[in-house]
């Protein structure tokens, strides 16, 4: 459902890297080269998010190594399979179970999202417009 931020409904979103698509649904930087004022802030701001989500992921799947690498499993079991490995690493960071240093050191592998997933239609410009605009 929609979150309501500085009065206006933002629907939720991924965010991702220059080298995705625009989607509705996922929502990336503008182009460094044609940037205004408003818009390097929401890519200063969109960076520094991304930054704090890749640590976090990188040591989930460090933690749960299912994540690590290809997902082959049904694609409708992946978003609550992730969920779940969330969670229980939110449990694990509360209880202070420290990860192991094997684990943060080990390089493993991004996870590969399959192209059905990406194939949606659809341009994310007009929400990452608006979440720019009330920075």
């Amino acid at each position: 459902s929609p979150t309501l931020f500085r009065g206006r409904r933002i629907p939720q979103h991924f965010i991702g890297d220059s080298a995705y698509p625009s989607r509705r649904w996922l929502l990336r930087p503008y182009c460094k080269s044609t940037a205004v004022r408003k818009e390097k802030l929401f890519n200063a701001k969109h960076a520094r998010t991304r930054i704090v989500i890749e640590n976090v992921f990188g040591k989930v799947k460090k933690r749960w190594k299912r994540l690590d690498g290809t997902i082959n499993y049904k694609l409708e079991n992946v978003p609550n399979m992730i969920s779940v490995c969330c969670a229980l690493h939110n449990i694990c960071q509360l209880e202070k179970d420290e990860m192991l240093d094997e684990w943060l050191n080990d390089d493993g592998n991004n996870i590969n999202i399959p192209n059905r997933v990406l194939g949606r239609n659809g341009s994310g410009d007009p929400l990452r417009n608006i979440i720019a605009d009330i920075l």
